[in-house]
């Protein structure tokens, strides 16, 4: 059995604005990446829960969803995006990702 590492590093995501997922958002786009990174806040939690009125946000992503996602991020040039704090977050994001399908493993995300 593979050891899972206790956490992903966030240094890029934490603490971040709920107005950082649409640039984020925006920079995908740039590099031609389909994914809008509001569902690591929106997307719900992967059980059922009580409803949470505030916080946290809870995304996840399936390991179907991941793989792909992982291909497109992994073919896109960061180089072009011209801010570097986005260019370090997409690039970690990507790394969780990239994580997450090698390992064969969801990927859940809070936002707080």
């Amino acid at each position: 059995m593979r050891a899972i590492r206790p956490g992903l590093r966030n240094a890029y995501w934490y603490p971040v604005a709920l107005t950082w997922f649409g640039t984020v958002h925006t920079a995908l786009d740039e590099i031609g990446v389909q994914f809008d990174p509001n569902e690591f806040a929106n997307a719900g939690s992967p059980v059922p829960l009580p409803e949470i009125i505030d916080f946290p946000g809870i995304g996840h992503l399936t390991r179907t969803e991941l793989k792909p996602l992982a291909q497109a991020l992994n073919g896109a040039d960061l180089s072009v995006l011209a801010d570097r704090r986005v260019a370090q977050s997409v690039a970690e994001m990507r790394h969780w990702i990239q994580f997450c399908a090698e390992a064969d493993r969801d990927l859940v995300t809070f936002y707080t």
